[in-house]
């Protein structure tokens, strides 16, 4: 069979490094999901996002089901970011009071009695927001700086929100060099999204708070049948790793995992070609307009769990974007009608090229992919 390759746009890679019975992750699991959703449980103003079933949408792309949960509306902040900041905001907190399970009032009772702290944060998307609204909750300083060529409206949306920002002239990558060089000098909290030597705890922290996603996908599908494909949008990864990692301990070998990423930010494709075990940087200028996914290095903490996990690691255009968003947008019949934006749709357009585009038939018998298949799709973002 064939292991990867490019078709027209859409390159893909046959993951060589996965492992048939991987280990359970330490801290990606059903433990700290329960945590996790414990704590955003008893956040005021929490609700559980929605878990769509598009039929007619389902039955056009020749697949037994299809489900999509909507992240677009978390805590009316527009993507699953905050689910992060909250929870490594409270873990921070509560970490020397070594709580086991924690919820919101316990911990804002530890913050009362402690000054205030700035955490800081490089973001190309709705990362600094999450930030931005999870420091508003505990009272405490947010300082966040989005990379050059960020648009005016991202900026504006995290100072509504009390934080500090600004637009920097160079690109993520470096942004988050900028943010590490700040906080040294300035005694602030990095509150980043990715990992790097001797920086883990805060990011893995932010990766456990993305699992309440799982414990609500695993409450809303309850008793009907569980997915047999789940396809991740990655930029470094957190989000990818988190929720690939937690899929494969619930559902194991019963699911198949795809990861897909813009094409000229491929990091986690390039360290698949890689086939050593070892995390690449990208080959692309990160110009995509899936801004949540300009990222050009890996977090180290996702590509461990990701290179064990994942079934094909696959890159495509914006124009797979912009099919997902009109996929998701069009209410066929009963189909309920989500505004994604550009890197929340992108899994659902690459679906439908896998299930249509004859010269990805490879791919699509690599993993499995057929009119047995009921499909989970995650939008991470509403269309801003």
């Amino acid at each position: 069979m064939k292991e990867g390759g490019k078709v027209g746009n859409i390159s893909w890679a046959k993951n060589k490094q996965k492992q048939h019975h991987p280990i359970c992750n330490e801290t990606m699991n059903k433990e700290t999901m329960n945590r996790a959703a414990t704590f955003h449980k008893s956040i005021p103003g929490y609700a559980t996002t929605p878990l769509y079933e598009p039929k007619a949408l389902a039955d056009k792309l020749g697949i037994a089901g299809l489900a999509v949960k909507d992240e677009g509306v978390r805590f009316e902040q527009g993507s699953f970011k905050v689910l992060g900041s909250t929870y490594a905001l409270a873990a921070y907190f509560a970490e020397k009071e070594a709580f086991g399970i924690f919820d919101y009032a316990s911990v804002q009772k530890l913050v009362d009695q402690r000054p205030s702290r700035t955490f800081a944060t490089a973001t190309d998307g709705n990362h600094g927001r999450g930030l931005a609204w999870a420091a508003k909750l505990f009272n405490q300083h947010a300082n966040v700086y989005l990379p050059k060529g960020a648009s005016r409206k991202r900026l504006e949306v995290v100072q509504e929100l009390g934080a500090e920002a600004e637009i920097t002239d160079v690109n993520y990558d470096r942004s988050v060099q900028y943010v590490k060089d700040r906080a040294a000098k300035k005694g602030w909290i990095v509150a980043q999204d990715t990992a790097w030597e001797g920086y883990t705890t805060f990011p893995n922290w932010i990766m456990q708070g993305y699992l309440t996603i799982v414990a609500e996908v695993l409450e809303q599908i309850r008793d009907k049948q569980k997915p047999t494909h789940l396809i991740l949008q990655a930029g470094v990864g957190s989000f990818a790793g988190a929720i690939a990692g937690c899929c494969k301990q619930l559902f194991g070998d019963d699911i198949k995992i795809v990861i897909v990423e813009p094409a000229r930010a491929d990091c986690l494709y390039q360290s698949a070609l890689a086939d050593d075990g070892h995390p690449r940087q990208t080959s692309g200028d990160l110009s995509t307009n899936m801004k949540g996914l300009a990222c050009g290095e890996v977090n180290p903490l996702a590509w461990d769990i990701l290179k064990n996990v994942v079934d094909a690691f696959v890159t495509c255009p914006d124009s797979v974007a912009d099919k997902g968003m009109g996929l998701l947008a069009r209410s066929m019949e009963n189909d309920s009608q989500i505004m994604a934006g550009e890197a929340g749709a992108v899994s659902a357009g690459l679906l439908d090229e896998i299930m249509k585009n004859e010269s990805l038939a490879a791919l699509k018998e690599h993993i499995g992919l057929d009119e047995h298949a009921r499909v989970l799709l995650i939008n991470t973002e509403s269309r801003q």
